[in-house]
């Protein structure tokens, strides 16, 4: 299988919607992880995230609004679609001085 390229969140969304992920967590030092049928397993072939991969593909999705809130309260919920891929609702934050991210479909 292809790497999938982890500062490309359609990348590690498009893979989580072919596996029939119900989740998908994004966090510093480990692949990005899927959930399915209520098993945890890491993405084989993604890279293992760096503080600045995960902010590369975290802060695109939030408006100053919801930086805003991130940077005053430590996380911040919020939901976003992509065209064929469907609705996600999204939980960021700050964990051990870095970002995380869960992602539900």
């Amino acid at each position: 299988m292809q790497e999938i390229d982890v500062s490309n969140i359609d990348q590690i969304l498009e893979y989580a919607c072919q596996v029939k992920a119900s989740d998908l967590h994004v966090n510093v030092g480990s692949k990005p992880v899927v959930r399915i049928n209520s098993s945890l397993k890491q993405i084989a072939h993604a890279a293992v995230m760096t503080p600045q991969m995960t902010e590369q593909i975290i802060m695109p999705l939030l408006d100053d609004k919801k930086k805003e809130h991130l940077f005053a309260h430590g996380d911040v919920d919020f939901s976003f679609s992509r065209t064929g891929l469907g609705r996600f609702r999204v939980n960021v934050y700050r964990q051990r001085g870095t970002y995380s991210m869960a992602i539900r479909s």
